[in-house]
Formats: structure tokens, C-alpha cells, sequence
């Protein structure tokens, strides 16, 4: 809530770094703000208040990861619902890429070659990454 309150008063300012960065110090000050109160009302004696307050590159890192996760469960989606593949290509896809099954056990439980296994992901990959390169924009992501 108090993001929303002082982005919607008009605080954030682009200029002056990323939208996330300014959301990850609102949430470290809720965290450290929450963790002062509980020190107060003697919740947790003899601990200091902010002994649990994760670092800034903790924060980062797990911004990071929660990002990349978003992004390709996204993707993955997307791919799923309007690359125009037809159904075979995403199954064998999903099944070589993610399920780690053999291209010929693919290519024999679909009725297709061992080729066509290899092409159904190769244009998969390829199409997965151009999705995620426009996630990462809109995500605002630097590319490692």
C-alpha cells in the first residue's frame, strides 16, 4: 500500500533509477519499519530489530529470480497460446526440452521422425527467445 500511495502521489521518478529498485527500498523500510514496531511492543527480546532484515543484493537477487520465473512462465505461455504451432510441435517441444525425453522416444510416441523432433524445437527455442526479449522489455530486464 505504500507504494501505491506515494507512486500515485507522484514520487517516482524515472529519471532517478529503475521502478524496481524504488519498490525493493519501499519494501526493505516495511520490512525494517515492521521489525522497529515488533522491537517496541518487546515481541522479540533481546534480538536486535533488524538482525532479519534481508541485505539490498538479497533483495536484488531475489527480485532476479522471481523476475526470470515470471518472464518465462509468460513466454511459456505465450508460445502455448498464440505461436501458431500445431499441437504436436509443442508437445514434443515440452517434452525434449523440459521433460528430458529421448528425440526418439518423442518422435516414435507422436508418429513423426527424429528430424521433425529436432526441428520442433529448434523453432520453439528460437520463437521462446524472441518472446522473452520483449518480456525483458516490458519487465525493464538487462540481458546478462
Amino acid at each position: 500500500m505504500r507504494f501505491l500511495r506515494k507512486y500515485r502521489e507522484g514520487i517516482y521518478q524515472r529519471e532517478r533509477g529503475r521502478l524496481r529498485s524504488w519498490l525493493l527500498t519501499i519494501a526493505r523500510n516495511c520490512v525494517i519499519d515492521l521489525h522497529r514496531e515488533r522491537a517496541r511492543r518487546r515481541e522479540h527480546r533481546g534480538a536486535s530489530a533488524l538482525e532479519e532484515v534481508p541485505d539490498e543484493a538479497d533483495l536484488e537477487a531475489g527480485w532476479d529470480e522471481e523476475c526470470e520465473r515470471t518472464i518465462v512462465q509468460r513466454a511459456l505461455d505465450e508460445l502455448r497460446g498464440h505461436s501458431g504451432f500445431d499441437e504436436r510441435t509443442l508437445i514434443a517441444f515440452e517434452r525434449v526440452a523440459f521433460g528430458r525425453v529421448a528425440p526418439a522416444e518423442v518422435a516414435a510416441s507422436l508418429g513423426i521422425t527424429v528430424d521433425s523432433v529436432y526441428a520442433a524445437k529448434s523453432r520453439c527455442v528460437r520463437r521462446l527467445r524472441k518472446i522473452v526479449s520483449e518480456l525483458e522489455v516490458v519487465y525493464e530486464v538487462t540481458p546478462p
